[in-house]
């Protein structure tokens, strides 16, 4: 595992942490609330908010790239298995992607360089099924903690500078990948909540060949080296019961 994933690692790791405590201090709330029962039936819902995207690149350095910031929204039902156990299937459009500043020289170009922001961008539909853990199924706040695999089709996958995009060579159709996080609902009339999640890759959104080399039998052959997209969103949403 590299650096860089030690650090998506223990990033998500402090959030799952920072979720249960919260989840410890809204039962102390939630303990003394008469509102109405939750979690007990079937519902659905819609969610919106702000994700922060990146494509790792497999021993490549990060410095000087910036993540991708888009709007991300969804839709979900929940399936009670039990008063503190539901599973929530999910619809979810997903943004990964990636920018850089570049200097690229050549004797084609005027100046005999050119320069600006090469950025890459990758959209997916996501679906997901996670397994939603609420400890209490009555209060006015109620925590929630959440995982489950997810599988992401493509619908859009570019690469280059200012306006001239171009498709991205070898990326794949279908990915993999798991989402960790939690929310917490305010048991209103209608009720509302703010998730906070992280999403980790598990297989390559695509592959950068040519850029390194490796010994096979021998003879030095072009590497290809594997991209994964990892993410953290924080949306807002409303559910129907």
């Amino acid at each position: 595992m590299s650096m860089k994933q030690d650090v998506i690692v223990w990033r998500i790791c402090l959030l799952v942490l920072l979720v249960s405590a919260l989840m410890l201090a809204c039962s102390v709330v939630s303990a003394q609330s008469t509102a109405k029962i939750f979690g007990q039936q079937f519902q659905f819902g819609f969610r919106g908010g702000i994700s922060w995207a990146e494509l790792e690149l497999e021993g490549s350095p990060s410095s000087g790239i910036d993540s991708r910031r888009a709007l991300t929204a969804g839709a979900f039902w929940a399936f009670p298995v039990s008063s503190r156990f539901a599973i929530q299937p999910e619809v979810t459009l997903k943004h990964y992607g990636n920018s850089v500043y570049v200097v690229l020289t050549s004797p084609d170009y005027p100046d005999g360089y050119a320069e600006g922001t090469f950025s890459r961008n990758l959209d997916y539909i996501a679906i997901s099924s996670m397994v939603r853990f609420q400890p209490l199924s009555q209060g006015t706040v109620l925590p929630c903690l959440l995982a489950g695999p997810r599988v992401d089709f493509n619908i859009l996958a570019e690469q280059g500078f200012e306006d001239d995009y171009y498709d991205i060579p070898s990326k794949k159709n279908v990915t993999v990948g798991v989402d960790l996080g939690g929310m917490v609902v305010l048991n209103l009339k209608i009720p509302v909540f703010i998730d906070i999640r992280g999403s980790l890759g598990l297989t390559d959104v695509y592959e950068v060949c040519g850029v390194g080399f490796q010994v096979e039998g021998g003879l030095v052959e072009p590497a290809c080296l594997n991209v994964k997209g990892n993410m953290l969103s924080i949306t807002a949403g409303v559910i129907f019961m």
